[in-house]
């Protein structure tokens, strides 16, 4: 089937929201651990950037989330129906909307405990490492690195299915066994 101009451009701009969601997640991945060790010592300001880092990076997910799955929604229900294997047609969806999910905890309940705990920590030093407050805050930390990659593994995977899916069909196959000769002639 032949994609429209609108379909075509839905695609692409589906395609590329979803490269920049992941990009961002990948980009402040390794940003936040990069600040962190060239702050040093001064870990309330390192521990302030890395947070303003994290919400610019939600924030921009969020957004380029948005637009991929309103792309995602003109492309699917442009396309008619499927008896066999529709489900197949929902996969970029519902990853999209996972990956959705994940940024959404990571905004509204993630990232206030992490502020949260960042500011109630007064004394960053290496003498107080034990402290409850600031091993809360370094579990809040670890916790959101896998949400980072929960949310770049969702977002991967429905770039990866929509190409999938979005691809040009190719030539018709030929059948796994060819015909018998007999069968053929009606012997």
């Amino acid at each position: 089937m032949e994609l429209t101009p609108a379909a075509r451009a839905a695609r692409f701009v589906r395609m590329l929201a979803l490269a920049v969601w992941l990009g961002v997640v990948v980009a402040a991945a390794i940003a936040v651990p990069a600040v962190h060790a060239a702050m040093g010592p001064d870990r309330m300001q390192s521990s302030a950037r890395a947070g303003g880092i994290l919400h610019l990076a939600t924030a921009v997910g969020i957004s380029a989330g948005l637009v991929a799955l309103l792309c995602e929604a003109m492309l699917f229900f442009r396309r008619p129906p499927v008896p066999a294997g529709a489900w197949r047609r929902a996969v970029p969806a519902l990853l999209l909307m996972c990956a959705l999910v994940v940024a959404a905890l990571a905004a509204l309940w993630m990232e206030p405990r992490l502020l949260e705990a960042r500011d109630s920590i007064w004394d960053f030093s290496p003498g107080r490492a034990a402290d409850p407050e600031r091993l809360r805050f370094e579990y809040l930390v670890r916790q959101n690195e896998v949400v980072l990659l929960l949310q770049a593994f969702f977002v991967l995977t429905a770039l990866v299915a929509g190409l999938r899916q979005t691809r040009a069909p190719g030539p018709p196959r030929a059948p796994a066994v060819p015909p018998q000769e007999g069968a053929a002639k009606g012997s």
